[in-house]
């Protein structure tokens, strides 16, 4: 984690909340981004000097206007740029002049649209640089603060009232989407930013500076790539530190939707596993639509993180129980068993019922005071961390269904008073709501949350966090180099590259060893007779592989031949995988390192490991199944070095089909102590060897049974480009 001493958040104060604000393009013409800015900053109660600035003007909605920035006589620590993008990098040169602070630069026309966009954004972007300007944007919607009363394009919905919320989005198109419902189910962000094609400032400069704000609890963000990805995790690192939630929705899932954003902010999407895998490893929750958000947040704004994942819910139906069950289980939800004392207090109150989790009161929730002692039963029984109220509260049913719901609500509150456990209400389907109930719930601080599928999911996020957070904190494995005697070896290796990027076998081997990466037993030989002499002193089944850089797939190419059991078998293979070579190039030249004679090792399953470069985030370990069905089943999990031993083993986890790791039809189950130690060992290599290595595959690592270790029976090191 960060340390407060190695975090240098930028100082975003002249955007946010700058004493003096210019509105470059300003005009009285309604519907024009010149005349939104000072809308909204008179709307907000902005404080500070504002200065139109438009030559067709003497005057804007009654105060001076002036021809240029530069006539403007006080000082003016931030600009609103309502132009057209050719004309906006004329406007922020005249800017740096004056030594303006901040600028916000709303116009398109930039990166998303091509290379002459591309061309005018690097102007923009080195202006900024040379006056050290603090740039959001371009293609953008500015940012607002309530606490500093400014707004630049978009405004709260709600003025009256603060909060410890802060968003951050890479669209501005978004912002209604996410504030507005958000401010009908009372939620309100006291800060908010639209980073747009980020030219300058990045969604994590944002993140850095609004985490290390005192009013600022959680964050919720909406991106699409991770531009100056040190920054942002930094960041996150941070917000772990400080106890403050990050919970981002990454968008970039499917193909379409990386080229969406790459069409739409120029922001290079890099892969969604990566990208979701590393940001969970520093702490952020993520989710995958604008409804788990919002719901997130609501369930955060609580301010009450659960101890654990044990989990009760609670509802007047039993269909409505059935309908839990299933949807806890789609989402991870620990349904526990309730204590025996819980079940026997139960059974009293609710004669001849089934007492299970969830619980159904039935018609009983109907007898006055009954259906809040149910409640307050649930909530004092040890053995639950999450209580959880489930039902629909409909608006506009009779003044008894209203009271009858609003008993409930009451309940909920009343329980949440008794214990610092999460206590939430979440509706079995979204809709509007009875606005006493409403009232009732957020009057008593308990979460109000809507729809069961959604609502549930962001239990599960919240609880899985929880139980997280102890490992996120812990401080990453950190050894000394071991790479001393490996480092001429792989420096004169890069520098001949006779095996174009691919890394020799021979060096590649003690690559291996030196950080502890088990790899199977084999020499190299260069001819069929040297082969077969070394099977003949091993007397054990062999395999035998041809190597060659340019053909570094070697099943694909069909040269390897496994159980040779003889020296002669061995000799024969050799032959053929030399005539292989010749037949599958039809005759061109290829450079062939050697023969691998390799020991036979038998177990399972079979698992990929290795070194990754994802174009955003850089090296990264990954762990996935392995074996010739690696491409077809794409199951990887990655992490960015340095690794934690919760990380490694977290990998683990990650992996689908959990039961492979258990023993599944006859196979051993997999040495997870191994394996972890492994990742690690390729955790300190990454760490350790930088950009003298591009990436690692070890295909397929062998499992060989509890306490026996795994092994690596093939591994390909590319040669990096440093």
């Amino acid at each position: 984690m960060a340390s407060p001493d190695q975090h240098s958040a930028p100082d975003l104060q002249p955007l946010f909340a700058p004493r003096s604000l210019a509105i470059i393009g300003a005009t009285d013409t309604p519907g024009k981004r010149g005349f939104e800015v000072l809308q909204n900053l008179r709307a907000v109660g902005f404080a500070g000097e504002i200065y139109p600035v438009n030559p067709r003007y003497d005057q804007v909605a009654g105060l001076r206007c002036y021809q240029s920035v530069r006539d403007i006589a006080g000082p003016v620590e931030a600009v609103a740029i309502a132009l057209a993008a050719e004309a906006a990098v004329e406007a922020l040169r005249a800017c740096a002049d004056v030594s303006v602070r901040a600028a916000a630069v709303v116009a398109a026309g930039f990166a998303e649209t091509g290379e002459a966009g591309a061309r005018l954004q690097e102007e923009l972007a080195r202006c900024a640089r040379e006056s050290g300007m603090l740039v959001c944007g371009p293609n953008c919607l500015g940012v607002w603060s309530l606490s500093a009363h400014t707004a630049y394009w978009e405004r709260s919905p709600r003025l009256d009232c603060t909060s410890h919320l802060a968003a951050v989005l890479q669209s501005g198109a978004l912002i209604a989407s996410l504030a507005d419902p958000a401010a009908e189910r009372g939620l309100v962000f006291s800060a908010l930013a639209t980073v747009g094609n980020e030219a300058v400032l990045t969604a994590g400069d944002y993140l850095a500076y609004l985490v290390e704000d005192p009013r600022i609890h959680r964050v919720a963000m909406v991106i699409e790539g991770v531009r100056r990805p040190e920054t942002f995790l930094r960041a996150l690192d941070r917000a772990l530190d400080l106890g403050k939630h990050v919970v981002i929705l990454k968008l970039g899932r499917s193909e379409g939707s990386r080229r969406a954003a790459l069409a739409h902010t120029a922001s290079l999407a890099g892969s969604y596993t990566a990208v979701a895998d590393v940001l969970r490893q520093h702490g952020a929750i993520l989710v995958h639509d604008l409804d788990e958000l919002l719901e997130l947040m609501i369930l955060l704004e609580g301010g009450r993180t659960p101890k654990g994942d044990r989990m009760v819910a609670v509802t007047v139906s039993g269909a409505g129980c059935g309908l839990l069950s299933d949807l806890a289980a789609d989402v991870g939800l620990n349904l526990a068993p309730l204590s025996e004392n819980t079940v026997i207090a139960l059974a009293a109150l609710l004669p001849g019922q089934h007492i299970g989790n969830p619980l159904d009161v039935a018609r009983a929730g109907d007898q006055p005071g009954l259906y809040g002692k149910c409640v307050e039963t649930l909530a004092e029984d040890p053995a639950i961390d999450v209580l959880t109220v489930a039902q629909n509260t409909p608006w506009g049913r009779t003044p008894e269904a209203t009271a009858f719901y609003v008993d409930h609500a009451r309940a909920a509150v009343a329980a949440a008073t008794r214990t610092d456990k999460l206590v939430a209400v979440c509706t079995l389907t979204a809709g509007a709501q009875d606005p006493e109930v409403t009232s009732t719930l957020t009057g008593g601080g308990v979460p109000f949350i809507q729809g069961a599928r959604t609502g549930l999911t962001a239990l599960a996020r919240i609880t899985r966090h929880a139980a997280a957070l102890p490992a996120l904190l812990e401080p990453p494995r950190r050894r000394p180099s071991t790479a001393t005697g490996v480092l001429p070896l792989l420096r004169a290796a890069s520098n001949e590259r006779s095996g174009g990027d691919v890394l020799p076998y021979s060096v590649t081997q003690e690559l291996l060893e030196d950080y502890g990466v088990p790899l199977a037993r084999g020499i190299v030989v260069h001819s069929a007779e040297a082969a077969a002499q070394v099977a003949a002193q091993w007397q054990q089944p062999v395999a035998l592989k041809l190597l060659s850089p340019q053909m570094p797939h070697k099943t694909e190419h069909r040269l390897v031949a496994l159980n040779l059991t003889s020296p002669e078998h061995v000799s024969l293979a050799a032959h053929r995988l030399m005539k292989q070579v010749t037949e599958t190039t039809d005759g061109s030249r290829v450079w062939v390192e050697g023969l691998l004679v390799q020991e036979m090792v038998s177990g399972g399953p079979e698992l990929i490991a290795g070194i990754a470069r994802d174009e955003q985030l850089g090296p990264l370990i990954l762990l996935g199944w392995g074996g010739i069905f690696v491409d077809l089943q794409r199951s990887f999990t990655l992490r960015m070095p340095p690794l934690r031993d919760s990380d490694a083993r977290q990998m683990l986890a990650d992996l689908p089909h959990q039961q492979l790791l258990q023993g599944f039809r006859g196979m051993p189950p997999v040495d997870a102590r191994a394996l972890v130690e492994l990742i690690l060992n390729l955790s300190d290599m990454a760490e350790d060897l930088g950009g003298l290595i591009d990436h690692i595959d070890l295909n397929p690592i062998i499992n060989l049974g509890l306490g026996k270790g795994v092994v690596a029976v093939d591994a390909l090191v590319i040669l990096g480009h440093q």
